[in-house]
This record gives C-alpha cells, structure tokens and sequence, in this order.
C-alpha cells in the first residue's frame, strides 16, 4: 500500500458521517436515506403506472430512469432493458 493510501484511508475514516433529513410542507419529516427528488412535471399516467410496478427498494432507480428517458440524448433501448430485466416492469400494457 503506498503512502497515499494510506492517508486516503485514514482521511475516509476520520471524515465525519453525514446525516440527512427531509422536511416537507406537509409538516412531514425524517431520515432521508435514500431520498431522491426527480423532477415529474413532464411525466404521464403510464409512467406513474410504471412506478407503482418496481418494488419499494428498486423505486428510486426506476423513477430516475424514467426521468433519463426524457432526456434528449436518451438510450431508450437501454432504459427499457434495465426497467425490463434488472427490475421486473412489464412494459406491455404500455406497447413495450
């Protein structure tokens, strides 16, 4: 292990844990493990169906990719290959 290593190690090790909350509107807050916030201002029903699809852990994942595929540089071969096969969606009630 050279010198730099090690100081990066002990520099992770001494790094303090960040710790994170949210807090909404609602009045609602908490742990914001895992949190992420995508914008849904251009999302449809079919797209809100697919979410309701993916399982509660692989929700966030799936809700970023349907958040890529509006993207104009878009892989949308990819996207629905990883929404098909990584995280189960059945993309047939949607013509895919």
């Amino acid at each position: 292990m050279t010198e730099e290593d090690k100081v990066k190690i002990e520099t992770e090790e001494e790094a303090p844990k960040r710790i994170l909350h949210y807090f909404a509107q609602d009045g609602n807050y908490g742990d914001a493990y895992g949190m992420s916030i995508m914008e849904t201002s251009h999302w449809n029903q079919d797209d809100w169906d697919i979410i309701e699809q993916a399982s509660d852990a692989d929700r966030p994942v799936v809700a970023r990719l349907l958040t890529e595929s509006y993207e104009q540089d878009a892989d949308d071969e990819f996207i629905k290959t990883q929404l098909v096969e990584k995280y189960g969606i059945d993309l047939t009630p949607f013509g895919g």
